[in-house]
């Protein structure tokens, strides 16, 4: 039996929501949700906060690109994909 990790990586959030790299480190740097730092350059995202943000987010309707060039519809979109896809990646470990 595999123990189910605590933590997302940048790379992972950044599938999950469906948005860029830079977007991501911006969510960072906003504290949006709780992270530590390893070795300096290797973020990694509490799985607890992040997805009680995700939720949250998503119950609120809170646009969490913010104003960088993307509309509301396409933030819109992404975020329903990407709540998609970690509902479907939850069923998936919750099976294993």
């Amino acid at each position: 039996m595999t123990e189910e990790r605590q933590y997302y990586t940048v790379a992972e959030v950044q599938k999950l929501l469906g948005i860029s790299r830079t977007t991501v480190y911006n969510l960072l740097k906003k504290r949006e949700f709780h992270w530590i730092m390893i070795g300096g350059n290797a973020y990694r995202i509490s799985r607890t906060s992040f997805d009680s943000w995700l939720e949250e987010s998503m119950r609120s309707n809170k646009d969490i690109i913010g104003n960088n060039g993307e509309s509301r519809k396409k933030a819109d979109a992404a975020a329903d994909k990407s709540f998609a896809h970690l509902c479907d990646i939850l069923s998936r470990s919750a099976q294993n």
